[in-house]
């Protein structure tokens, strides 16, 4: 089992659970429709091949996204086995924090992938690429991948920024960003 993560891909995953604490909690509603409850918010680490948890740990009004995400993935790195192919863990958009791509690089034997946020900047940044910046890959779907280091980062060494475009023509292009902690092949 020693390579059994090698090469694995692993989601975070945050998710709300139904909570029956006496304490006074913000109520959610699970869906439109639905009444509000009281839910606890649980950040999963998830095997993304099989779906099953690795690990979790539970956020508060007191604890962030961040802090939360940095205990999961301090457990996971004591569970899983030390490979030579560092795991990817892949998350939401909402773990897009220079803190926690800091804390990935310089603390955890895995990479990170988030999705950027579609800002107006990244949508000017995509569309002032040159054509020759992409690769096809096939019909409708081409990448570009660039060093990206954000603001308030304590690393040196950039990260990756990749860009996906789809569309045929530059008119009906559509751009999505993605940055990881290390260059990686951006097509799998």
């Amino acid at each position: 089992a020693s390579g059994h993560f090698a090469g694995r891909i692993l989601a975070l995953d945050p998710h709300r659970l139904v909570s029956f604490s006496k304490r006074d909690m913000i109520r959610r509603r699970p869906a439109p429709g639905q009444a509000p409850i009281k839910q606890a918010q649980t950040f999963f680490l998830l095997d993304a091949q099989t779906g099953q948890p690795l690990t979790l740990a539970n956020g508060s009004s007191a604890r962030g996204l961040t802090p939360a995400t940095q205990e999961v993935l301090s457990l996971a790195s004591q569970i899983l086995p030390a490979t030579a192919e560092r795991p990817l863990l892949v998350a939401d958009v909402e773990h897009f924090t220079v803190q926690l791509l800091d804390h990935v690089r310089q603390n955890t034997p895995f990479d990170l992938l988030v999705p950027l946020r579609q800002t107006a900047a990244l949508e000017r940044h995509c569309r002032t690429l040159p054509e020759s910046a992409f690769t096809r890959h096939w019909a409708g779907f081409a990448t570009a991948t660039e060093p990206f280091l954000p603001r308030r980062t304590t690393v040196s060494e950039p990260y990756c920024r990749s860009i996906q475009r789809t569309g045929e023509r530059p008119e009906s292009y559509h751009f999505k960003g993605f940055c990881c902690t290390r260059s990686r092949p951006e097509v799998p």
